[in-house]
């Protein structure tokens, strides 16, 4: 953390940390950029809260110094590692700067404890082949290979076949499933070259629909569904959009009858649209015949929104507990200043079947789009 840039404001060059009580007094202790994470811990474990529990709030004093703060508040929903996936989107290896890399793989790595799976969600590299060398050394070096997954984004087939990517990356079937024992996680991937179907990149062969209609239909457990590109008509964002075709996973009414066949499909998750944390349906209930189905998107760890925006953009991920009794959870981390972003742990989206409470917004640039 303490070299991590704070690309939101002024870095801090030291600060109080404290624990706000009924009464509302911030019960505050000092600490400095050096001793950042250890006094994190100890506070967290003085206080009665998990390790890894970031700042619920910051307050910039007039010296320069910030004071962080955690609210008191035992009653939210539990975040459960046993129960949780930590979902990746689109990092864009060759497009995305160094220092934006390093600094998601610093605080990620320091995070391995708090998930039992985690899914790079697509577009891993920019184009071609030319970086996956390096994107493979930063999947890898994140954690033990049998603790993630990745599935094809349209940019990492830019010039080259799903068979062909499938070589490089490890895999010797193109959709995979994962037995997590409290959910199977079904990866689902496209096949179509980029620049040859400039229409709809995300489309899902017949094959994978009918992969995706088996893995459902064999198992009565909740099934996480993981693949590049989000539901049709789910998050809507600037400039890309699951209410067009390019920006959604097809052909989307084959998808909706099979969805709408097995309610044990819990959520489907995504990233593709590097959707701002403050975009309609993020998180969303979506429902088919007899299923109601959580719409994560996770955003994109290169940028949100424009690709002009990547100097500022919050740098996030998602972390996706689903508790007994059908109960979903959606956090995100932000990495820069690691810690749990506004829909975080003291104000998760939280989804209890079949409701779902709204997403704090967020403000957020926009400019020239980048890569989708």
């Amino acid at each position: 953390m303490s070299n991590v840039p704070n690309l939101h404001g002024t870095p801090f060059r030291s600060a109080v940390i404290g624990v706000e009580n009924e009464s509302g007094t911030v019960l505050a202790e000092p600490i400095t950029t050096v001793n950042f994470d250890e006094k994190i811990v100890a506070w967290n474990r003085a206080h009665g809260f998990p390790d890894y529990i970031g700042p619920s709030g910051s307050v910039l004093q007039a010296d320069g110094s910030r004071g962080m703060f955690w609210a008191d508040r035992s009653g939210d929903p539990a975040f459960d590692p046993n129960r949780t996936i930590h979902c990746v989107g689109d990092l864009h290896v060759g497009y995305t700067s160094p220092d934006r890399l390093d600094a998601a793989e610093r605080d990620m790595r320091q995070l391995n404890h708090l998930f039992q799976h985690r899914v790079f969600m697509g577009d891993t590299v920019d184009s071609g082949t030319s970086h996956d060398a390096t994107a493979l050394a930063y999947l890898e070096g994140m954690d033990a290979r049998s603790r993630w997954d990745a599935v094809i984004g349209n940019h990492d087939l830019d010039g080259r076949d799903a068979s062909a990517w499938m070589s490089a990356f490890g895999y010797d079937a193109l959709n995979w499933t994962r037995d997590l024992g409290f959910a199977k996680l079904i990866g689902l991937n496209p096949t179509f070259d980029a620049k040859v179907n400039t229409t709809a990149p995300c489309t899902l062969q017949p094959d994978t629909l009918a992969f995706l209609a088996t893995e459902l239909g064999n198992t009565t457990t909740d099934c996480i569904i993981v693949t590049h590109a989000p539901l049709m008509n789910s998050v809507v964002s600037t400039p890309y959009s699951s209410t067009t075709i390019f920006s959604s996973s097809q052909p989307d009414a084959d998808i909706v009858a099979i969805l709408a066949d097995h309610p044990n499909a819990r959520s489907w998750v995504s990233g593709h649209t590097h959707s701002k944390l403050d975009s309609a349906g993020l998180v969303k209930m979506m429902t088919y015949g007899g299923t109601t189905i959580v719409a994560a998107n996770v955003g994109g760890i290169a940028y949100l929104g424009h690709g002009s925006d990547m100097a500022t953009s919050l740098l996030v991920s998602a972390f996706i507990t689903i508790l007994p009794g059908g109960r979903i959870v959606v956090r995100f981390r932000d990495h820069i200043v690691g810690a749990w972003t506004t829909i975080g742990e003291f104000n998760p989206t939280v989804a209890t079947l079949p409701a779902l409470s709204p997403a704090p917004i967020i403000p957020g640039l926009t400019d020239d789009a980048g890569p989708a």
